[in-house]
């Protein structure tokens, strides 16, 4: 059965459908579930779902085609095609196959057509010699690829199922060459999509040779565009898994996948690498820090870096190159005004002394800190659940078995937590689920516990650097004078008692900037 998926903000505060659209999705549940379906829809948490609808169509358009859900399950299992989407004979029988195939490749069937998106699809494809992708397959696996289907797309590629003449399969991941199908970043140059393939690729090889965590083998690939398939491409291992939405899973099961992601963390760090940036080669040789597919704010093209301290530089300076532009600092803040007290509540000029303040306390700091040594480790930065696979044999027994989509990966401090194999998203699941704080504080005591034996704390430096970048990552624009002093304010006095007395001299390099906001705060 197949249902409109809406999340609890969606229903409580009667928000127009279509402001929240990237809020809702399709989940597949048996027949014998339907209990849990309500007048809008299956009643679920919104970190449960991969959103499938995020731009195109109207309200009315849109409300039609997601509550019609039912029909068009029915038409996939009897093979006759829907007139209201505008398929293609051809594109249908695939859906067909697909949907017959594999019932855990739904989830990336649905979001091809649904939308109407058929000729922006058919144009992308036009772009790409397949038939050379399919000769290139056979040639590397040494075997007959006999079909093709397109079985996925995102913002910056395409994927596709390759079936061979002894029953196997593998995938084919390809970028497109022009705008894509979705909201694209339009800051994001050719070079920088080059770059962050050759990274992507250096991952995953270096994961395949140094650690056991469950990545697609990567049979071959190609970062140019004038090869014979006429786009950069890899050619992958297809872990075969369900997504979470489909799942049903107890407290005892949240507690084995805590413990599962702290194994992963764990085994990455106890691989840590030499720098920070992102991978240029699965030996560990590292380039600049590539742009992610996340925000964090934190600019592209820069480093590599040797130590956390220009790792902090990289950030300052950031704001710093903002500030210098008032027009768009200005423009910025207005467009924020709601959130940051009106443009006026941080002076660009203000800002620039304050910030400059913070650069020279950094520079005082010790590329190390006495008796603190730093560690740099791979950070998956889309790390959530819609970029995992899972079996599952009972609801107390889900394991990952599929760790996806490691574009956008860099090496971070160990310190810097806010990225990498977290349990953030278990947490978000499990509070929004109306399950009580105490089992929260299980999940992360347990994933902790693991963490433990690589003898570090993830996300924790003597002087608290994991808040102050907190800080930094903040836009300016959405800032007060006052947020700004309050977090700054925060951080020291947090940074002075964790220390204990024992960095009390490079504390001391961010006494002038202290100085500085008590004096206007006396004002």
């Amino acid at each position: 059965m197949l249902c409109l998926v809406t999340t609890p903000r969606y229903e409580e505060e009667h928000i127009p459908f279509w402001q929240y659209i990237s809020h809702v999705g399709i989940a597949v549940l048996p027949a014998e579930r339907s209990d849990l379906i309500g007048p809008q829809g299956l009643w679920v948490p919104p970190s449960c779902f991969a959103p499938a609808f995020r731009q195109g169509g109207s309200d009315t358009g849109l409300k039609r085609r997601l509550l019609d859900m039912d029909a068009f399950e029915q038409r996939l299992a009897s093979g006759e095609p829907p007139e209201s989407i505008g398929i293609t004979k051809t594109e249908w029988t695939s859906l067909v196959f697909l949907y017959n195939y594999d019932a855990c490749l739904l989830g990336a069937v649905e979001q091809l057509f649904l939308l109407g998106r058929g000729p922006e699809l058919r144009q992308i494809l036009s772009s790409f010699d397949l038939q050379a992708l399919q000769a290139r397959a056979s040639k590397v696996l040494n075997k007959n690829c006999e079909d093709i289907h397109l079985l996925a797309v995102g913002g910056y590629n395409m994927v596709f199922l390759l079936l061979f003449d002894d029953g196997t399969d593998i995938v084919a991941r390809l970028r497109d060459p022009g705008e894509g199908i979705g909201n694209r970043d339009p800051s994001t140059t050719p070079e920088e999509i080059a770059a962050r393939f050759v990274s992507e690729v250096a991952t995953l090889r270096f994961l395949n040779e140094n650690v056991s965590i469950p990545v697609p083998t990567l049979y071959d690939w190609d970062s140019e565009w004038n090869n014979a398939i006429r786009a950069p491409y890899m050619l992958m291992q297809r872990i075969s898994g369900h997504l979470l939405r489909d799942l049903r899973i107890t407290s005892a099961g949240w507690e084995r996948l805590a413990a599962q992601v702290a194994g992963f963390e764990a085994e990455i760090c106890n691989h840590p690498l030499r720098s920070i940036g992102s991978l240029i080669d699965p030996d560990g040789s590292m380039g600049h820090i590539v742009q992610s597919c996340t925000s964090d704010h934190m600019p592209s093209g820069k480093g590599p870096f040797s130590s956390s301290k220009e790792y902090l530089f990289c950030y300052v300076d950031r704001i710093l190159d903002d500030l210098k532009d008032l027009n768009r600092y200005i423009t910025g803040r207005t467009h924020c005004s709601k959130m940051n007290g009106g443009v006026d509540a941080l002076p660009a000029a203000y800002a620039q002394q304050w910030f400059q303040l913070l650069r020279d306390a950094l520079a005082k700091l010790p590329d190390e800190l006495p008796r603190h040594r730093d560690l740099f480790r791979l950070a998956h930065y889309d790390f959530n659940e819609n970029n995992l696979l899972f079996s599952v044999s009972s609801p107390d027994n889900p394991t990952i078995v599929g760790i996806l989509d490691w574009e956008g990966t860099r090496v971070v401090p160990a310190w810097d937590g806010r990225k990498g194999c977290n349990i953030s998203w278990i947490l978000n699941i499990v509070c929004n689920s109306g399950h009580d704080q105490s089992e929260r504080n299980n999940l992360l005591k347990i994933y902790n516990d693991v963490l433990s034996t690589t003898g570090r704390k993830l996300g924790w430096s003597p002087l608290c650097f994991e808040h102050l970048v907190g800080l930094l990552a903040t836009p300016i624009i959405i800032l007060s004078q006052e947020q700004l002093h309050t977090q700054f304010l925060s951080w020291f006095d947090e940074a002075e008692a964790a220390s204990g007395g024992l960095y009390k001299a490079e504390l001391e390099a961010f006494r002038p900037l202290k100085l500085f906001i008590d004096a206007q705060q006396s004002e």
